[in-house]
Order: structure tokens, then C-alpha cells, then sequence
């Protein structure tokens, strides 16, 4: 067991990368705000900004998938079907996290059904 103070931080990429799923929740709050609380047609600028944080955690999962080097081109092309199963939300979570995307993709190459 590592003691409290032995932690070390995550670089600031890793972390930054790890906040978008909840930039695409407040997009989606204030989406879910912006068209129950208007009167009659919604606020273009509020709508605008609840779309693009809304979409901030597929593009960037997008962004960091294309220019990653800490996947090889065999583990991408493992997430890139897997992605495309019934299982992609809980492998979408996963993501984001270097240690569950780590475990994740072992235990996507194990899967018989993904490798196919």
C-alpha cells in the first residue's frame, strides 16, 4: 500500500483530457436549461455553446485517439471496433483515464469477439 504522500500528479494533458466528459455534462445542462427555461424559442447564443461543450468529450476523444502515441496501431484498431459494439459507452468512459484505458485494452485484447 503507497502512503498519501507518495501520489504523484498526472501531467496536466492527462488531467485536462480527464475533465471533458464533465464539460460535455454542462453542455448538456445548459441545453437541457436553455430550452425549458425560454419562452417560446431558445437563446441562439446559449444553444451555440451547450452544442459545442456538449461535443467537447467525443472530439477530443477523436483528437487525442488520431495523435496519440501511447496506443499502438493494434490497440487502436482494437478500441476503433470495440467502439462500435453494444459495450461503447462503458468503453467511452474508459477512455479518458490512462489507468482504465490501460486495463480496458487488455481486456479488449483478451475478448474474443472484438479481435475478429
Amino acid at each position: 500500500m503507497r502512503p498519501l504522500l507518495a501520489l504523484t500528479r498526472a501531467p496536466w494533458p492527462d488531467r485536462l483530457f480527464a475533465y471533458l466528459p464533465y464539460v460535455s455534462l454542462i453542455g448538456l445542462a445548459v441545453l437541457v436549461a436553455d430550452i425549458m427555461l425560454s419562452f417560446e424559442e431558445p437563446h441562439s447564443l446559449l444553444l451555440i455553446a451547450g452544442a459545442v461543450l456538449l461535443c467537447a468529450a467525443p472530439v477530443g476523444m477523436l483528437i487525442h485517439f488520431t495523435a496519440t502515441s501511447q496506443l499502438s496501431p493494434d490497440e487502436k484498431r482494437l478500441w476503433m471496433a470495440a467502439l462500435a459494439t453494444r459495450r461503447a459507452p462503458a468503453l467511452f468512459a474508459a477512455y479518458f483515464l490512462p489507468d482504465e484505458r490501460a486495463r480496458a485494452t487488455q481486456r479488449l485484447a483478451t475478448t474474443p469477439e472484438v479481435r475478429r
